[in-house]
C-alpha cells in the first residue's frame, strides 16, 4: 500500500478502478493525485488493456453481414457497386472507405480468370475441326492466311476484371 494514502481513499479508489472510470476522473472524485491513480492501477489491474479510443464504426454488424452476403454471391462487383449498394441501405461513404471496409472484412481484390464459355456443340465443333485438319502438310498450312486482329478500345480498358475474394477461399 502506498504511503500516505488512507485505506478509505484506497478502498474508493479501488471501487471506481472496477467501475472502469478514467484515472482523471478517479483522482477529481478521490482527491488523489493522477500519477497515484495510475501507479495503483497499474498494481491492482497489470493485465489491463485501455479501451480503444477513436471515431466508432460507421456501419453496423447487420449491414457488413449484408454486404459480406452481397460479396459472397457475386452480385457486387467493384468499389462502385459496393457503394452504391451501401448508400441504398442508408450508410454513404467514399470510395476509399468502401475499400477499407472489404479490406477489414477479410476481402481482398484479385484478377478475375478468363474462362472461354464453350459449350458441348462448341466444343463437338471444334473436335470435328481438328480431326478433318490433322492429316494436313505443312503446304497445306501454307495456304492458310492468318490474320492479327488488334482490338482497340476507346472508352475505357475491356480488360483485367477485379473481382472480391475472401482471404483463405480460392477458386
Amino acid at each position: 500500500m502506498p504511503r500516505g494514502i488512507s485505506s478509505s481513499k484506497l478502498d474508493r479508489v479501488k471501487l471506481c478502478l472496477h467501475n472502469n472510470e478514467t484515472t482523471t476522473t478517479i483522482a477529481a472524485k478521490t482527491g488523489v493525485s493522477d500519477p497515484t491513480v495510475r501507479r495503483l492501477k497499474a498494481t491492482l489491474k497489470p493485465n489491463y488493456i485501455r479501451p480503444k479510443g477513436g471515431r466508432p464504426k460507421y456501419t453496423q454488424n447487420l449491414r457488413t453481414n449484408a454486404l459480406r452476403l452481397k460479396l459472397r454471391s457475386g452480385a457486387l462487383k467493384s468499389i462502385s457497386d459496393v457503394c452504391s449498394y451501401l448508400k441504398s441501405i442508408g450508410c454513404s461513404m467514399s470510395k476509399w472507405q468502401a475499400k477499407r471496409l472489404m479490406n477489414e472484412l477479410g476481402f481482398k481484390a484479385t484478377l478475375k480468370k478468363s474462362k472461354p464459355f464453350l459449350s458441348d456443340q462448341h466444343q463437338k465443333n471444334r473436335l470435328k475441326w481438328c480431326k478433318t485438319h490433322q492429316n494436313w502438310t505443312v503446304d497445306d498450312w501454307k495456304k492458310v492466311i492468318f490474320s492479327d486482329e488488334t482490338k482497340i478500345n476507346i472508352f475505357g480498358p475491356d480488360s483485367n476484371p477485379y473481382t472480391w475474394k475472401e482471404d483463405g477461399v480460392y477458386g
